[in-house]
């Protein structure tokens, strides 16, 4: 549901799977920014809910990395938007 057309439903998913957790998750979610940095910023957001080392690994690579950090950033600012 990460891909769905209605931001609302890929938001539902996000949070479905950052609450979800687990390695498996962390993984496929890392997978999927790392080819495509660009996509829906809720998939960033279900990243950021994972915890773990390898999320908090992943987050501090991708804050020293042009590429990703654009995107990360993007996410942290909608985050921040529908948290207020």
């Amino acid at each position: 549901r990460l891909d769905a057309e209605d931001p609302d439903v890929r938001l539902a998913a996000a949070l479905v799977l950052g609450h979800a957790n687990g390695p498996v998750i962390s993984q496929s979610l890392i997978g999927r920014v790392s080819q495509d940095p660009a996509c829906h910023p809720e998939t960033w957001i279900a990243l950021m809910a994972c915890r773990g080392p390898q999320i908090d690994q992943f987050l501090a690579f991708a804050t020293a990395q042009p590429k990703l950090l654009g995107s990360l950033n993007r996410a942290r600012v909608y985050w921040a938007r529908i948290t207020n």
